[in-house]
């Protein structure tokens, strides 16, 4: 009989790995481990909203790794599933870990969408993570949310200029520049 507990260590395992493949950079490791942690996270998963959670995440990294592998479709496809997680946990409504995952996956199809010339869906998605990360900035203003936000306002702005909204992207592209500015004395 075998023992309850290996297919949890052989997914602590895996984790680890893409972990350590995405530290070094190697993102094609990464993807190949935390491929194999999904896949093995599927047969453990018990359907709480605590396995929901940690099931979006290792996706959220997966999809992290393909957009930085430049396989834009597939990362679509990964963080769409990412956001439906989130949305299903409650959406704006649901615990800021849940929040800043969705607002983070969002940002990243907007990326995606972007790459594949999918301007309009690109601007939807990142949009909706600029507002969320809004939302967050206001109730936890640390470096790295602001550094979160400032990227994608950046983003939102890069893709409204590529509409030919250029006041609206110019202003968006400011704002990103002045939340990183230096102080000035």
């Amino acid at each position: 009989m075998a023992d309850a507990a290996e297919p949890r260590y052989r997914l602590t395992v895996a984790i680890l790995r893409a972990a350590t493949a995405e530290g070094l950079g190697d993102m094609a490791m990464a993807r190949t481990g935390l491929e194999r942690a999904l896949d093995i996270e599927a047969r453990v998963h018990d359907g709480s909203q605590q396995a929901l959670l940690a099931r979006a995440n290792l996706l959220n990294r997966l999809g992290r790794c393909l957009l930085s592998l430049e396989e834009f479709e597939a990362t679509v496809a990964t963080l769409e599933d990412v956001v439906s997680i989130c949305d299903g946990l409650g959406g704006e409504n649901a615990p800021p870990a849940v929040v800043n995952l969705s607002a983070a996956a969002r940002n990243r199809l907007g990326r995606a969408h972007k790459a594949l010339g999918n301007l309009a869906a690109a601007e939807s998605y990142l949009g909706a993570s600029v507002a969320m990360m809004r939302e967050i900035a206001r109730g936890r203003p640390v470096a790295d949310v602001i550094e979160d936000l400032a990227t994608a306002l950046r983003d939102l702005g890069e893709v409204l200029l590529a509409r030919g909204a250029a006041e609206e992207g110019g202003r968006l592209i400011a704002e990103s520049e002045s939340l990183i500015a230096p102080p000035t004395n």
